[in-house]
């Protein structure tokens, strides 16, 4: 469908997110799925929407005519509603479809009350068409816009109801994890103007779609994110018990899960650490060391078989990914071991281990900073051997030099010999 001008005019009218229902933005989201929503529609200029507008395939309209198009980029709304009234006299096949590109263009002039009618007129003329159920949306956020909550409160509930039929529970699951995705994302210094993150809430949303009949890769998707926010909320017991239901749907599923198949066993893992448990993580962390090695075995064989060809015929962003997975797995280890006696020797034996290369091609498995680390934790480790001998201070300093910052640790020189690395 063509995509409507920009509501930019009425943008400062709307109510932040926070203060809305829950209901009211359900009905938001279900007129973005459905339509362009208010609110993404003021991210953009009226030139933008009218460029970008595209062609019958994308939503049962035909290509917008050029003459609409400049009217509509240039802001002329009496000379764009006369094209379009034309349109909707010629073109009764798509006559639903030009009566909403007509409301969307009286409301962008600031004719409410004329865009609200045509709207009504949709319904009236067309029965329960495509079109009729994105009026009633629209008329809704216009209701909204103008303060008339009661009313626009109605349609959205009568619109939810709708969706919640068993044909349309895909459709309505879409809507939550959009939602969901909105109220999870971290605040970007870059993008001023960010909702604050809302786990919680956001968690809630992801156990919504869980609720649904829905396609498995919103399961997986609404799986992933609920365990995800668990882990945010710092409530390791519920992220790993999600992060184990995950596994348990998903876990050998490379088709539907890809390389998350291999991370919710770390997290797993991460989630028993975090809980004091030493024990499960470090056999969940060796576990996971253990699956990959042998998937890069020619004996490889199961999920490590399948695990292997799938890697190889993986992007190089997948294999960086895997590789870096690992690396985090083999550090972790060490840190399941204490620093005294016999503890701090197998400390030591599997630090040694996480710099050994993790791929057959070296350290190319390894992220920059990873790389940089296990550059500097070698060097200085000879130059200990070199001026003390002692197990125990190289033991220190490859502990922490690895999770120092790279770049600022290889600049300052060694401590104690004073050669940079």
């Amino acid at each position: 469908m063509p995509t409507p001008p920009a509501f930019h005019k009425l943008n400062p009218m709307y109510p932040p997110l926070s203060r809305c229902s829950f209901l009211l933005l359900l009905g938001l989201l279900s007129f973005a799925l459905s339509a362009t929503s208010l609110s993404a529609a003021a991210q953009n200029s009226a030139e933008d929407a009218a460029q970008d507008a595209p062609d019958a395939s994308q939503g049962g309209l035909p290509p917008v005519p050029d003459a609409l198009r400049q009217a509509m980029m240039s802001g002329e709304t009496r000379k764009a509603l006369r094209q379009l009234e034309a349109l909707i006299e010629r073109d009764a096949d798509n006559a639903d479809g030009w009566m909403y590109l007509k409301a969307r263009v009286q409301a962008e002039g600031e004719q409410l009350d004329e865009a609200l009618i045509t709207l009504d007129r949709i319904e009236a003329d067309h029965g329960e068409g495509e079109w009729v159920h994105k009026a009633r949306f629209y008329r809704a956020d216009l209701l909204r816009v103008q303060g008339r909550m009661a009313e626009a409160e109605a349609i959205y509930e009568m619109e939810a109801e709708r969706l919640l039929s068993e044909e349309r529970q895909g459709e309505l699951g879409e809507i939550y994890l959009r939602f969901a995705r909105l109220l999870s994302t971290p605040l970007d210094p870059n993008r001023p103007g960010m909702t604050p993150p809302d786990f919680q809430r956001a968690r809630t949303l992801y156990q919504k779609v869980l609720e649904l009949e829905v396609p498995a890769a919103q399961r997986d998707e609404a799986l992933w994110g609920v365990a995800q926010c668990g882990e945010k909320l710092g409530d390791w017991n519920a992220a790993r018990q999600s992060y184990r239901a995950y596994l348990a749907e998903f876990g050998e599923d490379l088709d539907a899960a890809g390389v998350r198949v291999l991370e919710v066993r770390f997290q797993i893992a991460e989630a028993a650490r975090y809980l004091a448990e030493t024990l499960p993580a470090r056999y969940a962390f060796e576990d996971l060391v253990a699956l990959l090695e042998e998937s890069r075995g020619e004996g490889a064989s199961g999920f490590a078989r399948a695990l292997r060809q799938f890697l190889e015929t993986a992007e190089a962003d997948v294999t960086q990914r895997v590789a870096e997975l690992e690396g985090r797995a083999r550090y972790a280890i060490a840190q399941t071991y204490g620093g005294n006696g016999q503890q701090l020797a197998l400390r030591v034996a599997a630090l040694e281990r996480f710099l050994n290369p993790i791929q057959p091609q070296g350290k190319g498995g390894l992220s920059a900073s990873l790389t940089k680390a296990h550059d500097t934790v070698v060097k200085r480790q000879a130059c200990l051997r070199r001026r003390h001998g002692s197990p125990r201070v190289v033991a220190t300093v490859v502990a922490t030099v690895v999770v120092l910052q790279a770049a600022k640790t290889a600049s300052t020189g060694c401590k104690f010999c004073g050669n940079k690395t």
